[in-house]
């Protein structure tokens, strides 16, 4: 009984930590000078490397989001996905990558450097089942 109820306080603390993460992240949102950039197109690649495929590479258009199930059905593997944004003005904040549904891992590069991840990518590697990702860039 008593391990039980250490484990509810450490429930209870983990999803009081995660709402003020929220309500902060939130906050920030609201005052933010910038508008938020959706991205509704990219170029994808499958390749299995660690590491991001070359300019050259035989990358493909492909709408977002993207349901693997459904552009690629019966194809495992890792692929790639490359977005070009540009900005009017160096940004005076720090500026942020948010992922809303991802169906396994992933990792964020920006302009060629890694930014954050979801976790390892060999066994056992964390399966995120539509968790967001959210980094800071």
């Amino acid at each position: 009984m008593r391990d039980e109820a250490k484990l509810t306080r450490r429930r209870h603390a983990a999803a009081a930590f995660a709402l003020l993460l929220a309500l902060n992240l939130l906050c920030a949102l609201c005052r933010a000078e910038e508008a938020a950039l959706t991205l509704v197109e990219s170029d994808f690649i499958l390749d299995d490397s660690t590491t991001p495929p070359p300019q050259t590479a035989r990358w493909q258009p492909q709408p977002l989001p993207d349901n693997w199930n459904l552009s690629r059905p019966g194809t495992g593997g890792n692929g790639w996905y490359r977005l070009h944004f540009r900005l009017q003005r160096r940004p005076e904040h720090a500026y942020a990558i948010y992922v809303p549904k991802l169906s396994m891992n992933a990792a964020f590069y920006v302009n060629g450097a890694l930014v954050g991840s979801g976790g390892r990518f060999e066994e056992p590697m964390p399966r995120h089942w539509n968790r967001p990702q959210f980094f800071t860039v």
